[in-house]
């Protein structure tokens, strides 16, 4: 019998674990600042004949909370986006016009050590950069430009 009670509890929690979903918002010095559990409702997805279509009230809800998951700043009057964050294997980089015309663009990737993992020259307003071959943690986005230099706190999970 115990072991029956058991199986249950088991079978109960791996049910409510699978949903929702944890889902950390982190500062741009890396530090938590928020978690979001998003609930996962039964009637999330309906079936339309072999297609699945999410459920538009729902989708907007969860849009809203993915949209918290990245960084939009402003730095000497450039608009920067890095998206996601955190993120599992890519993160995504968008450039404002502005910073696009400045002379010899680069972004770099590097880890705590300061050793740069990815050197890149940005020539185009989006640049996606895979991660997926580092470690999780805490990796550094650095954008520089003639007499412009910042960076932000990404974390791979």
């Amino acid at each position: 019998m115990k072991n029956l009670t058991f199986l249950t509890c088991i079978i109960i929690i791996s049910f409510s674990a699978l949903s929702q979903n944890t889902t950390y918002v982190y500062d741009n010095a890396g530090n938590r600042v928020q978690r979001l559990v998003i609930e996962i409702p039964s009637g999330l997805t309906q079936q339309n004949n072999e297609n699945t279509e999410i459920n538009p009230e729902l989708s907007e809800e969860i849009k809203e909370k993915q949209d918290s998951l990245k960084i939009e700043d402003s730095k000497e009057n450039f608009d920067f986006l890095i998206y996601p964050n955190p993120t599992l294997a890519e993160i995504s980089v968008v450039f404002d016009s502005d910073f696009l015309s400045m002379e010899d663009k680069e972004i770099y990737i590097y880890d705590k050590t300061g050793t740069i993992l990815i050197k890149q020259k940005v020539t185009e307003q989006k640049i996606t950069l895979n991660l997926s071959k580092y470690a999780s943690g805490q990796y550094f986005v650095k954008i520089r430009a003639v007499n412009f230099s910042h960076e932000w706190v990404v974390v791979k999970n």
